[in-house]
This record gives structure tokens, sequence and C-alpha cells, in this order.
């Protein structure tokens, strides 16, 4: 399902889910009314409610409670995605679903999306072809390279688990992530790719020898020629003096602005989709007469933030301290239980993309089938396939 600009990035792909988690909630339901299936107490599960809980009471007492409800555009991911992500996790997790054909699923998914991103590519770079792209990048079907990259890269360790064809799906997802040119992305496919290499190594130790030595070269390059990502995404933009140099979008400049608002109500936040409206207020009584500030200032309140791109940070300002605590305990428990090294991987791969990048409703979606999966991993003892 294609993105569609001037729809919202994610409005196809949140209706379509919205429509499927729907008529499928109504089936669990009289399924659990027949008493054909039962929703079995577990701590995930608690966790999990009380997550939401915490959300939906911000939210109802929040800022605005309307636009916390559906949420804003361009990713709708307000409270009634929330819920029936929920819903989609309780029956994951109650269901006979077997983990062979759910990695088939995936994988083959992400070998579609990345499929048409590198035939993006070679129509845009070698046809020289005028097809929709985000700054010249690649969007495949999100509308967004960073949207798609990260569900690629969420979907890696599916690939590994398959049999048929199970190199060439790993090798399409992979060229999928390096032509969306995330940063994000490719670091951590090298990471992944680095991982799997020293499971294989016979010495170990000369490897991670060799992989410090490389990160310090690249460290010390980066401060003397002033490149590279250390310079480009911390450095740089706390050195630049000139006004048309200025990339104000870079997280190290939006940060203090949102910590600095969400102080304001540590305890509970300001409810769900609240930071385009926090972030405005922050200069709304701005009057430059009265003081001397500097060019970036003015750059920075023409910015339009929806989201801090560190999902952490999000959550302190949709439900304060009591969410992110909620969250964290959801985190904890999921880790914690017993189930496959490759379902881990998948979750820690997505803790990491959330603290540089936005969340496409598909990466919440593979969230919540994770610890769906995680909480009923007893089908993956009986599972063979």
């Amino acid at each position: 399902m294609p993105a569609y600009f001037g729809f919202g990035y994610e409005l196809i792909k949140l209706l379509a889910f919205l429509v499927l988690a729907t008529i499928s909630g109504f089936v669990f339901v009289y399924l659990l009314g027949k008493k054909s299936l039962k929703i079995h107490r577990s701590k995930i599960k608690i966790a999990g409610l009380l997550l939401l809980s915490i959300l939906t009471f911000s939210s109802l007492i929040g800022i605005h409670p309307v636009e916390s409800l559906v949420g804003k555009y361009p990713y709708y991911q307000g409270l009634i995605l929330y819920w029936l992500l929920f819903l989609f996790f309780l029956m994951v997790s109650e269901s006979k679903l077997r983990p062979g054909p759910i990695n088939r699923i995936v994988s083959l998914s992400a070998a579609i999306v990345a499929s048409i991103a590198i035939g993006q590519f070679i129509l845009i770079n070698l046809f020289k072809i005028n097809l929709p792209t985000y700054a010249g990048r690649v969007v495949s079907t999100f509308g967004q390279p960073n949207l798609y990259s990260g569900f690629l890269l969420l979907s890696l360790p599916f690939a590994f688990m398959i049999k048929r064809y199970r190199y060439w799906v790993i090798i399409i997802i992979s060229l999928g992530i390096i032509v969306s040119y995330s940063k994000a992305a490719i670091i951590l496919l090298l990471v992944l790719g680095l991982a799997i290499i020293y499971r294989h190594v016979k010495y170990k130790g000369f490897f991670i020898f060799g992989i410090l030595v490389m990160l310090l070269n690249a460290l010390v390059f980066s401060l003397s020629q002033s490149s590279g990502l250390l310079w480009d995404e911390v450095l740089k933009p706390l050195s630049q003096t000139g006004v048309e140099n200025y990339q104000v979008e870079r997280r190290i400049h939006i940060f203090p602005v949102l910590i600095e608002e969400y102080s304001k109500s540590p305890l509970l936040g300001f409810g769900i989709d609240s930071v385009s409206t926090l972030y405005k207020s922050h200069f709304a009584g701005f009057k430059p007469e009265l003081k001397n500030y500097s060019p970036l200032y003015f750059n920075l309140m023409n910015l339009n933030i929806d989201r801090s791109h560190n999902y952490f940070l999000d959550l302190l300002i949709f439900s304060g301290v009591l969410g992110l605590a909620g969250y964290f305990c959801l985190l904890y428990l999921v880790l914690r239980k017993s189930a496959p090294d490759y379902l881990k991987v998948v979750l820690i791969l997505y803790l990491v993309w959330v603290q540089f990048q936005v969340q496409s409703i598909a990466h919440l979606l593979l969230f919540w089938l994770v610890a769906g999966l995680v909480d009923n991993s007893v089908n993956f003892k009986e599972d063979k396939s």
C-alpha cells in the first residue's frame, strides 16, 4: 500500500490496519464467548494493559483529548491505534500461530518493499525517470526513506529464520536498506553483520581488536577532517556561526526545547501527539525586542516538530514518568522471558532504532507482534518449520 503525499504518509496503512484489526477483534471476541479461546493472564499482558491505561488517562486529561484519540497528520498514531495494537498483541499471544509462516510473511513483505525501493533507485539514477522522492532519496511504499529502511531492518532477523531462498531475501532486504541512505539503518545493518561474523570467527579477540582500531581511526578522521557522522550530528551544529548553515532540525537543538516543556508536567505528561503543540507554545510568547536572541533561535521557532525522534522522550511528553516506567516494565518482561534469540534481536534493533528515528505503524506493529510471540513462546517449542 503506497503512501499518498498530502494524504499522510501512514494513513492508507493505518486505515487498512484499523479495519482488519477491528474485524479480527470481533472474531476474537466471538471465539472467547464460545470458549474456543481463552485469555491467559501473564505479566506481559498486565504490563501492556498498565501502559495503555496510563497513556489513556494522560491523553484524556491532556491538552487536546480529541487529537490524542485519533492522532495528528501525518502519522495518526492516537489512542485508537494503540488500543487496537494491544488487541492485536492479545490475538497473537492467544492464537495457535506458528513461527514458520510468520517468518515467511514478514520476510516476503520486506523483500517486496526492498525490491520496490531498489527499482525506484535504478529508475531514478540510471534511467533519469522522475519519481516521487524524499529529499532525493527513494521512498518505496512508505513515503519516507527512514520509515521503510527501519521496517526492512527489523524484518531481517525474520529472514534469517526462513529456509527457502533465505540468502536471496537477505541480500534484497540489505540492498533496500543501503539505497535508502538512512544513516541509522545502514549503521545498524553493519553492526548486525559484524555480530553475525563475530559468532562464526575463530579468533574473537583479534576480531574485536580490529573493530576497535577501525572505530578509533574513524573518530580521529572525523575530528581531523571536520566531517563524518560524529561531526555532522553532534559537533557541527554546535560550531556553526552562519544563519544559512544552521541545520536546526538536529536533535541536539530540539531536545532542550522539548525537555523544558515536558518539565511542566513530569508525572503524567500532556497526552499522545502533543509534541507539536508544546513546541509551538514554547515560542508563543517570543518577543525579540526584549532580548538579544541568536540567529539559531529564529530558525528554531519556524520549525514544525511533531516528533522528538526519540521514542522515550516522546513517551515522557505523552504520559510522563509513569508512562515511561510502564513501558520499561513491559520491555523488561518481554526481554526477560525465554524466547528464540531472533525475536530478542528484533526487539533490540527496535529499541536502538526508536532512539533516533520516527516510528511507522509498521514498526509499532512489529513490536507488538514480537511481544505477542514472546508471550506465547510455547508455540516455538513445538514448531519445526
